[in-house]
Protein backbone atom coordinates (compact mmCIF):
# COMPACT_ATOMS: atom_id res chain seq x y z
CA UNK A 1 0.00 0.00 0.00
CA UNK A 2 1.19 3.69 -1.08
CA UNK A 3 0.39 7.11 0.85
CA UNK A 4 1.57 10.13 0.12
CA UNK A 5 4.93 11.23 1.23
CA UNK A 6 6.39 13.12 4.31
CA UNK A 7 7.81 16.54 3.58
CA UNK A 8 11.01 15.65 5.69
CA UNK A 9 11.31 12.08 3.63
CA UNK A 10 14.17 12.07 0.76
CA UNK A 11 14.80 9.51 -1.87
CA UNK A 12 17.63 8.27 -3.54
CA UNK A 13 18.10 6.42 -6.38
CA UNK A 14 21.09 4.27 -6.89
CA UNK A 15 22.68 2.03 -9.92
CA UNK A 16 25.95 0.27 -8.27
CA UNK A 17 28.57 -0.79 -10.65
CA UNK A 18 31.48 -3.27 -9.95
CA UNK A 19 31.23 -7.09 -9.39
CA UNK A 20 27.75 -6.45 -7.54
CA UNK A 21 25.68 -9.60 -8.64
CA UNK A 22 26.12 -13.33 -7.09
CA UNK A 23 27.61 -11.86 -4.23
CA UNK A 24 24.39 -11.55 -1.73
CA UNK A 25 24.10 -7.46 -2.85
CA UNK A 26 20.23 -7.37 -2.65
CA UNK A 27 19.94 -9.45 0.61
CA UNK A 28 22.81 -7.22 2.09
CA UNK A 29 20.60 -4.25 1.35
CA UNK A 30 17.89 -5.01 2.31
CA UNK A 31 19.09 -6.33 5.88
CA UNK A 32 20.81 -2.73 5.71
CA UNK A 33 17.30 -1.23 4.63
CA UNK A 34 15.24 -3.21 7.59
CA UNK A 35 18.04 -2.42 10.02
CA UNK A 36 17.69 1.39 9.46
CA UNK A 37 14.16 0.96 8.78
CA UNK A 38 13.94 2.98 5.57
CA UNK A 39 11.98 2.04 2.47
CA UNK A 40 12.19 1.48 -1.09
CA UNK A 41 13.08 -1.77 -3.10
CA UNK A 42 16.30 -3.23 -4.93
CA UNK A 43 16.74 -5.46 -7.96
CA UNK A 44 19.27 -6.96 -10.09
CA UNK A 45 19.44 -5.17 -13.65
CA UNK A 46 20.55 -6.64 -17.02
CA UNK A 47 23.57 -5.20 -17.73
CA UNK A 48 25.35 -6.37 -14.18
CA UNK A 49 24.32 -3.73 -11.80
CA UNK A 50 22.28 -3.47 -8.98
CA UNK A 51 19.42 -0.67 -8.96
CA UNK A 52 17.70 0.73 -5.35
CA UNK A 53 15.44 3.59 -4.40
CA UNK A 54 15.55 4.33 -0.77
CA UNK A 55 13.47 6.63 1.16
CA UNK A 56 13.97 8.06 4.67
CA UNK A 57 15.17 10.78 6.34
CA UNK A 58 18.23 12.00 4.82
CA UNK A 59 20.37 10.62 7.91
CA UNK A 60 19.01 7.37 6.67
CA UNK A 61 19.17 7.70 3.23
CA UNK A 62 22.92 8.86 4.05
CA UNK A 63 23.52 5.94 5.98
CA UNK A 64 22.31 3.44 3.55
CA UNK A 65 24.45 5.03 0.89
CA UNK A 66 27.28 4.24 3.24
CA UNK A 67 26.57 0.71 3.25
CA UNK A 68 25.91 0.32 -0.42
CA UNK A 69 29.35 1.64 -1.41
CA UNK A 70 31.10 -0.91 1.14
CA UNK A 71 29.07 -3.88 0.18
CA UNK A 72 28.91 -7.39 1.29
CA UNK A 73 32.45 -8.75 1.93
CA UNK A 74 32.44 -10.48 -2.03
CA UNK A 75 31.46 -7.23 -3.59
CA UNK A 76 33.37 -4.67 -5.41
CA UNK A 77 31.80 -1.91 -5.94
CA UNK A 78 33.67 0.65 -8.47
CA UNK A 79 30.65 3.20 -9.34
CA UNK A 80 27.34 4.19 -7.93
CA UNK A 81 25.30 7.55 -9.64
CA UNK A 82 22.69 8.50 -7.25
CA UNK A 83 20.01 11.20 -7.79
CA UNK A 84 17.97 12.24 -5.22
CA UNK A 85 14.36 14.25 -4.76
CA UNK A 86 11.60 13.60 -3.16
CA UNK A 87 9.64 10.26 -2.88
CA UNK A 88 6.46 9.61 -4.75
CA UNK A 89 5.00 7.75 -3.73
CA UNK A 90 5.90 6.61 -0.59
CA UNK A 91 6.48 2.86 -0.25
CA UNK A 92 5.82 1.46 3.25
CA UNK A 93 8.53 -1.60 3.21
CA UNK A 94 11.58 -2.62 2.01
CA UNK A 95 11.55 -5.56 -0.98
CA UNK A 96 13.62 -6.87 -3.25
CA UNK A 97 12.17 -7.07 -7.08
CA UNK A 98 13.12 -9.74 -9.58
Amino acid sequence: MQENPSPSLIQANVKVRGIVQGVCFRYFVLEKARNLQVTGWVRNCTDGTVEAVIQGTQMDVDAMLDHIQKGPPMAQVENMDISRGKPVPLLRTFEIRR
